[in-house]
């Protein structure tokens, strides 16, 4: 059986605990994702880390 993810979502998370975790975007694939994430680390001055996860699973 094989694992594909077919949506994956960019989350923000408060490393002081301030707000929940949010979605900021969907991708059709990781690399999108990650892409994006590098951009938002690179300008980030709160200390807010961000993950890129999936949200939809199929497995064939």
């Amino acid at each position: 059986m094989m694992t594909e993810f077919a949506l994956w979502i960019l989350i923000a998370v408060s490393s002081q605990g301030t707000f929940a975790p949010t979605k900021l975007d969907e991708f059709k694939d990781q690399r999108a994702c990650l892409d994006l994430k590098r951009e938002y680390e690179a300008l980030n001055t709160t200390g807010t880390k961000y993950r890129c996860a999936p949200a939809t699973v199929i497995k064939r």
